[in-house]
């Protein structure tokens, strides 16, 4: 099985024949593609300081964490003060947003949002 950037499961399609086997389908193509959800969530103006951990430890309380990335600067090594966080679940992955924004991390209050996809770098401006 893979997993796109669009959050869609592809799988093989041997594998997808005996899905559809089980459930007495047919299936008239190779490729079959299975949605799930897993939000992205944006935390924002963190702490130098702040570990991946401890961002964990702050959303475990809502639901399960997929997963935890502090974005660092290439050439410094350093936080360069945002995160992204994966939560599978919607219902708690909202819950986290609204009661987690703009409360305290390490002396600093953090912003938390559904990550928005990233921009085309096309249709930015080099100057």
């Amino acid at each position: 099985m893979y997993l796109t950037s669009r959050n869609e499961v592809l799988p093989s399609p041997m594998l997808t024949r005996s899905i559809l086997f089980l459930f007495g389908l047919r299936l008239s193509s190779s490729i079959f593609l299975l949605q799930i959800f897993i939000m992205n969530i944006f935390i924002g103006n963190l702490n130098s300081q702040a570990t991946e951990k401890q961002l964990e430890d702050l959303f475990t309380p809502y639901g399960e964490v997929r997963s935890v990335k502090i974005i660092v600067d290439s050439f410094s090594g350093r936080s360069k003060g945002f995160a992204f966080l994966d939560m599978p679940e919607q219902e708690n992955a909202e819950r986290a947003i609204k009661e987690l924004n703009q409360t305290h991390l390490n002396t600093q209050a953090i912003i938390v949002n559904e990550a928005r996809p990233k921009k085309d770098p096309a249709s930015r401006p080099r100057y």
